[in-house]
């Protein structure tokens, strides 16, 4: 396919990841106390997720109704969650960070570098081949 002569200039994956050079760059959110980070592992419909959090349990999260048709959340997408004190094996999503946003988190220290290692890690040991 020949690239585009007018308009758009970026590449496929600058666009499938939303990476944007003059677009604004929107404010990173932090998480707070009762917050955390996750990762969605699988989409079970109607707004419901299971993420694994970073304290290593696996919640069901539920979109928050704000963001619900407005918000598109991908499996391996993170995720910043708000922990409920009356149920403790579910969580709200608050906020879903773009893959900018979480390379930011990681150099900040707010996210582990072994998160994004365990994304690309496809479980193949090429040594013992």
């Amino acid at each position: 396919m020949p690239r585009a002569k007018r308009g758009n200039q970026r590449t496929r994956k600058e666009i499938r990841r939303g990476e944007d050079a003059t677009a604004e760059s929107r404010e990173l959110i932090f998480a707070e106390e009762g917050q955390t980070y996750g990762k969605v592992t699988a989409i079970l419909g109607s707004g419901r997720f299971t993420v694994q959090c970073n304290d290593g349990r696996d919640r069901m999260a539920i979109l928050r109704g704000k963001m619900h048709r407005r918000q598109w959340v991908r499996s391996d997408s993170t995720v910043l969650l708000g922990l409920r004190d009356f149920e403790e094996g579910k969580a709200d999503i608050i906020h879903v960070y773009q893959h900018a946003e979480v390379r930011l988190l990681q150099t900040y220290g707010e996210l582990s570098a072994t998160a994004a290692q365990q994304e690309e890690d496809d479980g193949i040991d090429f040594d013992e081949i």
